[in-house]
């Protein structure tokens, strides 16, 4: 089950790196730009969201990177979604991590 969890999730990452996004925000597409949220409104959504809800909750991320064991073995992936929370003066990018296919962890970083 771990595997085939894991499988899924690198998947899904390989599919939404061919696809190529790159707007800001959440929730983005042809039509739409991206939402960007406040903090306090990122992380009430991310209270509520479980491990097969985080496309749904916030759209197709930016970017995906993979995460490796020392031995080179794939563990998870971070789902990096641009410009995508507004805090101050200036816009974060949220980082989601999934290992095993289970949301373990958000973190938010100064946009790149």
């Amino acid at each position: 089950m771990m595997k085939q969890n894991l499988t899924k999730a690198i998947l899904i990452g390989g599919l939404v790196v061919a696809l190529g996004a790159n707007a800001a925000g959440f929730h983005k597409s042809i039509i739409n730009a991206g939402l960007v949220i406040t903090p306090e409104k990122f992380y009430e959504v991310v209270q509520k969201t479980k491990s097969d809800q985080v496309a749904t909750n916030f759209g197709t991320p930016d970017n995906t990177l993979t995460m490796r064991d020392s031995a080179g073995v794939v563990t998870g992936v971070v789902w990096v979604y641009h410009n995508a929370v507004a805090k101050q003066d200036k816009l974060m990018d949220a980082n989601f991590v999934i290992v095993n296919g289970e949301f373990k962890y958000v973190a938010l970083s100064n946009a790149s």
